[in-house]
This record gives C-alpha cells, sequence and structure tokens, in this order.
C-alpha cells in the first residue's frame, strides 16, 4: 500500500489497474503482499445486516 501512496504522489498513478467501482460489482482493492481487485469481498457480511 506504501508503493501506491508514493506512487500516487509521484506520478499520480495509484497503482495496480482495477476496474471502476459501482454498486453492482462492489470491487474493492486489496492490499496484501500481492495487490487484488476482488468483486464484493464482504457480499455475507452485508447480507446480514440488509435481512429482516
Amino acid at each position: 500500500m506504501h508503493g501506491a501512496w508514493v506512487s500516487f504522489i509521484r506520478d499520480l498513478d495509484p497503482g495496480p489497474q482495477r476496474p471502476r467501482y459501482t454498486d453492482k460489482r462492489r470491487t474493492t482493492m486489496t492490499w496484501d503482499a500481492v495487490p487484488e481487485a476482488i468483486d464484493d469481498p464482504l457480499s455475507a457480511e452485508r447480507r446480514i445486516w440488509t435481512t429482516p
């Protein structure tokens, strides 16, 4: 994540390419050893909060 911030500040490039966020896909960037874009990583938790 640090490298992405430095790249953004220096070059205005936030790092790894990822799809634009939409309510349908809910693509989220995960910052692990290898950064990765994951669609709706918290879907199970979100469903718990929206289930009557």
